[in-house]
């Protein structure tokens, strides 16, 4: 027991060792390399300052003497470096320029767009500053006006690929995710860095919220031709964003045929691999009687090409009296503000295969929050017709139409609808109304 004991403590000696050995070597290769540059930044400011004894009024020497306080770290000391320059060459464009940007790593922003508003407005094709500004309005949050600094800087260097990557970067804080796959691919076009192109194109591979929770309640009305007992389905839920995806839980109250179901649901959204994403959903019915007893969904994404997106689903459902299996794969593409996605679904029963194909198109408006979208669809379905929760086959036709608007940063609604005409069923007309709150 003893010599074990020794075993196991001799191996957690090695781990140790081991563990040891990388920090010395991490530590040897990587802290003086960081010793030594700060000592040839001390270096340079003794020179400066050496030169500036001598030679008080020298321009290198005060621009050269505020730079390298900056690039040290010592905003403070850069700031009043800057100020003593611009007080002997007045409005020097540098000389601001240089002061804002330290104003805005300070987070004085108020400070900085003073300064570097002053470069532009009397140097106005100085591509630097353009640059500079778009970067302290995106750090605060002032994101148009980021999105615009950077249009002016992409005017003035349009062959660089750099201001179209930084124009991406604000455009997807912005959650304007159908420009920034067009600057993106500029930028790929124009030979920017291919690994943070691809980063931020993964990010866009799922619709991310802006804010980590988001509760939301919904209301959906169902009405018939020839008239009959209207349908109703009441959801409530809330979303959490993850690391590298989503995850929202949530349950619905369902009324049809004068009877009500209760019901649970997850939804899942996770990032795979470069340019992928899964999407899992699991519904469960709480002893249902109208609705199906459990509902599972499993769809993949993948991005292909510019702008492209392939998708396969899979969905069972289970009722009470019989299961269902439906098979699917879609394809989409994102073109500016649109997006365009056909979808078809292949449903197999008894020896026979029923389908359906639709196709959406959603022109997105100032954000990807807000947008409006129609579509359109004809094939086959299983349909509940009765008071009995076993499906039959119709043929069905439908048209829709889904509004989304954000009237604040907090507070959002989306209005859709569609028209439904089966074939052996009454004309089904969908509404339904959703709150939804982030924060």
């Amino acid at each position: 027991m003893g010599g074990n004991g020794t075993k196991r403590f001799c191996r957690n000696c090695s781990t140790m060792k081991f563990h040891l050995i990388i920090f010395l070597l991490i530590f040897i290769i990587l802290i003086p390399h960081k010793i030594y540059a700060q000592e040839d930044l001390e270096s340079e400011i003794k020179e400066y300052k050496r030169t500036l004894e001598s030679e008080p009024e020298s321009y290198v020497a005060l621009f050269g003497l505020a730079r390298v306080l900056a690039f040290s770290g010592n905003h403070q000391e850069a700031i009043k470096a800057y100020s003593n320059l611009l007080s002997k060459y007045d409005n020097d464009a540098d000389g601001l320029l240089g002061r804002g940007r330290v104003y805005a790593w300070m987070g004085k922003f108020n400070k900085s767009e003073n300064d570097i508003q002053k470069v532009v407005k009397y140097h106005p094709s100085y591509a630097d500053a353009w640059s500079a500004l778009g970067d302290m309005y995106r750090w605060s949050n002032q994101l148009n006006n980021s999105i615009e600094a950077y249009k002016r800087w992409t005017e003035l260097e349009p062959d660089r690929s750099e201001p179209y990557v930084a124009q991406a970067n604000v455009l997807i804080e912005n959650r304007q995710f159908s420009e920034a796959r067009l600057y993106l691919s500029i930028a790929r076009n124009k030979g920017g860095d291919i690994n943070q192109i691809d980063l931020l194109t993964r990010l866009m591979n799922r619709i991310p919220s802006s804010m980590l929770w988001e509760p939301s309640i919904s209301h959906e009305l169902q009405t018939f031709t020839p008239k009959r007992d209207s349908w109703n389905t009441t959801t409530l839920g809330v979303k959490r964003e993850l690391a590298k995806g989503s995850i929202a839980i949530g349950g619905l109250k369902t009324e049809r045929f004068s009877t009500g179901d209760e019901s649970i649901f997850f939804d899942i959204y996770y990032e795979l691999w470069r340019r992928a994403y899964g999407n899992l959903r699991f519904n469960a019915g709480i002893d249902p009687v109208v609705i199906a007893k459990r509902i599972y969904r499993l769809e993949l994404f993948q991005g292909i090409g510019d702008g492209w997106e392939l998708s396969v689903n899979y969905r069972h459902m289970e009722f009470t009296n019989s299961e269902v299996d439906i098979y699917g794969f879609s394809l989409a593409k994102y073109v500016k503000k649109w997006y365009i996605r056909e979808n078809t679904s292949i449903l197999p029963k008894d020896g026979n295969l029923g389908y359906t194909n639709s196709v959406s198109v959603r022109r997105y408006l100032n954000t990807i929050d807000n947008f409006l979208e129609i579509g359109s669809g004809h094939g086959q379905e299983e349909v509940i017709s009765g008071a009995s929760s076993k499906p039959v086959k119709l043929r069905r036709d439908f048209i829709s139409f889904r509004f989304q608007q954000f009237l604040s940063t907090n507070f959002g609604i989306s209005i859709s609808g569609s028209y439904n005409d089966e074939k052996g069923a009454p004309i089904r007309r969908v509404f339904q109304l959703s709150l939804i709150i982030r924060n």
